[in-house]
């Protein structure tokens, strides 16, 4: 799912309407009569503990388990020898619990194979001959 296609599920949540990108980056839509800035809840960690907060989930442990899944598998962590102990102090970033939570109310749509790239530049995989089955 594209990241504005996040923000903008996220923002509806919250009763936001009328949702336009007026340059990339920032969002603007209307909530309760008054227009403004939607926060970016990708990237900003207080609006997106705001949003949990008011956000009624029907199964706290399913969205913590999805959280649990989308950290241990966070590419960034896994090539981090001191990954354990770092994970006992992680603190999972914005866009690592909006994924867990667009993911539990059955919000995420997965990207089409056309949605990150051009259709006709397909990207180029680059195979290492020294790699090892598992780093691929």
């Amino acid at each position: 799912m594209k990241p504005i296609d996040q923000r903008i599920a996220l923002a509806k949540l919250q009763g936001w309407t009328a949702l336009t990108e007026s340059v990339p980056g920032i969002l603007l839509g209307s909530k309760l009569g008054h227009d403004g800035i939607v926060p970016n809840y990708l990237e900003d960690l207080n609006a997106m503990h705001e949003l949990l907060m008011r956000t009624s989930l029907y199964s706290p442990r399913k969205y913590l388990s999805m959280l649990n899944d989308i950290v241990l598998h966070d590419e960034s962590l896994m090539h981090n020898h001191k990954m354990i102990e770092d994970l006992m102090f992680y603190e999972p970033t914005a866009a690592q619990k909006a994924e867990a939570l667009l993911k539990v109310m059955g919000l995420w749509v997965d990207a089409q194979p056309c949605d990150e790239y051009p259709c006709d530049a397909q990207p180029q995989r680059v195979y290492d001959k020294d790699a090892k089955p598992w780093d691929a």
